[in-house]
């Protein structure tokens, strides 16, 4: 018995040890990768188009389509989403069969500043690219280990209900010189699972808290009508007491939209087929200045554009998304989006979105 507990004691400190040294070689004081990250309207605009040249709404059980990206599009990607999420930055360049990639990425939310530098050569796989090698500061790790870790990395972020209905859509990833390959599937079962996996759990989870605050909130109403200031108001408070302990900016966000849904008359449930069992809110109509629509034209407005300043993917996709689930024309979306900047006196998706976030004063609302 007493050799078997050094024996385990003996294990746990190994690895113990091999992991704080792989730490150590992991993690370099400086960058070995600077560059400067920036979306332009010309890069949203080629983003666009190829979202609309592959709009999976059009695509039926067993449907096969591909798509083609360049080289200086992913690049533009890469190091935007590594400037956005790790206040880093990314290269890649594309050769036949391989991909090749570089970054200095920048740990969130540590005081300490140290970064790891990241080198990596993929290869055509099925139906995704896999790892050939891979390099983390000094620390070299074999492919087949990478694949695995950097698996269940993706699945930690992105969340396993997202990643586990988007594997089966994807066929076949080739990679070319200059340009990037994908052929994907629309799964028969995808229609159900998607909307669902748009949201994390942490997601759903504060969508849920702002919409038991919304049912409790018109359950003790005694008019039928009810001012947007009113109910931005009472979940902008537990927006507060919430973000002591959470993410502020998802806080908010999430707020925005459980009103958006209920002042346009949209069951959250649409895009997150759990809240179809959440408390439901009373219906009421909702006012601005007197009037119902300035309400819906607002609260939309504010909706997509606390959404849209987070990456590349956020500032088109959602704005679809959204736009589809509230039966909203895109026409439509682009003159809300164009009276939220009036209204919050700023002239871009980030700079409204950074507003609403921090909860600046914004001033009188008006139409």
């Amino acid at each position: 018995m007493r050799f078997l507990f050094k024996l385990v004691l003996l294990l746990v400190f190994t690895v113990f040890l091999t992991t704080a040294w792989a730490l150590y070689l992991a993690i370099d004081r400086e960058p070995t990768l600077r560059r400067a990250a920036e979306i332009t309207p010309a890069n949203i605009k080629r983003a666009k188009q190829v979202l609309d040249g592959n709009d999976l709404r059009g695509l039926r059980t067993g449907n096969r389509r591909s798509v083609t990206v360049s080289e200086q599009d992913l690049d533009l990607a890469a190091n935007y989403l590594a400037h956005f999420y790790a206040d880093g930055s990314a290269r890649l360049s594309l050769k036949d069969g391989k991909a090749e990639v570089t970054a200095s990425l920048r740990p969130p939310r540590i005081p300490v500043i140290f970064y790891f530098n990241v080198s990596a050569v993929l290869t055509e796989g099925s139906p995704l690219p896999q790892f050939e090698q891979l390099r983390v500061g000094r620390l070299s790790i074999p492919g087949f280990m990478a694949n695995w870790v950097v698996a269940r990395v993706i699945g930690q972020l992105l969340g396993k209900d997202r990643l586990d209905a988007a594997a089966p859509m994807i066929k076949r990833m080739e990679l070319r010189s200059g340009h990037l390959a994908v052929a994907y599937e629309w799964p028969s079962n995808q229609r159900f699972k998607l909307p669902g996996a748009i949201f994390s759990p942490d997601d759903q989870e504060r969508l849920r808290a702002y919409q038991e605050r919304l049912a409790l909130i018109s359950k003790g109403a005694k008019v039928r009508a009810i001012s947007l200031t009113e109910l931005l108001v009472a979940l902008f408070e537990l927006a507060d007491i919430r973000s002591a302990q959470d993410d502020a900016v998802a806080e908010n966000r999430a707020a925005l939209l459980v009103l958006a849904f209920y002042v346009t008359g949209k069951p959250l449930g649409t895009i997150v087929p759990v809240a179809n069992g959440w408390p439901r809110a009373m219906e009421q109509i909702v006012t601005l200045n007197g009037r119902n629509d300035f309400s819906k034209h607002f609260i939309v407005s504010a909706a997509l554009a606390a959404n849209a300043g987070t990456a590349l993917a956020d500032a088109v996709g959602d704005y679809k998304e959204i736009a589809d689930r509230l039966a909203i024309s895109m026409s439509t979306i682009r003159t809300h989006v164009g009276a939220i900047y009036e209204k919050l006196h700023v002239h871009s998706r980030t700079e409204a979105a950074m507003k609403l976030a921090g909860r600046e004063a914004v001033g009188p609302l008006r139409p």
